[in-house]
């Protein structure tokens, strides 16, 4: 009986070791990730921020809002927004850092996306898509005029959870736009 007993306790003890063990593990590996992510995270936020800076994105802030307006009138679309599709295709199609890219006007609107999904040409003031976070990084950057990083959740245009960094077109120290990323949940994970 006493061996029985002190078999049993040593075997409980020998378990609760083990299970600490494997938490503390668990644990290592937990911050290890989280330290990998933010270092994604804060790599894609320059790119986004050195995006928002680049000649092309400045033109076409400065161009798009009136062939927005064209083609909303069903005239033909101008080569500009052909252009910058082509641009951003490395980024998208070709090294797949992101999902979708974004140009929207001071005023909300989105007047580039790559991939021309159900949120092209709709208003994230007061459109179908103003209570996501798209709508919210986008709210935020107007604001703060500071690059912004949404959380991540469902994004229906997408049919998949998405994250967004946004940052503020700035010419001549004015604010123009704001130039918005959708990650690729594919590197991501």
């Amino acid at each position: 009986l006493p061996l029985a007993l002190f078999s049993y306790f040593n075997l409980q003890q020998d378990e609760a070791t083990l299970h600490a063990e494997a938490l503390g593990k668990m644990s290592g590996l937990a911050d290890k990730k989280v330290i990998q992510i933010r270092s994604y995270l804060a790599e894609r936020e320059r790119e986004v921020r050195i995006g928002a800076r680049g000649p092309q994105v400045i033109e076409a802030i400065g161009m798009l809002p009136m062939e927005h307006a064209v083609i909303r009138h069903n005239a033909a679309p101008i080569s500009k927004e052909a252009r910058l599709h082509q641009y951003f295709e490395r980024y998208v199609e070709e090294n797949r850092l992101f999902y979708d890219v974004f140009l929207i006007s001071p005023q909300g609107e989105v007047i580039f996306s790559h991939k021309h999904e159900a949120d092209f040409a709709t208003n994230l003031m007061d459109g179908p898509f103003r209570d996501t976070q798209l709508a919210q990084v986008f709210r935020s950057v107007r604001m703060t005029l500071e690059p912004v990083i949404s959380g991540y959740e469902y994004y229906s245009p997408s049919s998949a959870p998405a994250l967004f960094i946004a940052a503020p077109i700035m010419v001549e120290g004015q604010f123009k736009g704001v130039f918005a990323v959708q990650l690729d949940n594919e590197l991501l994970y």
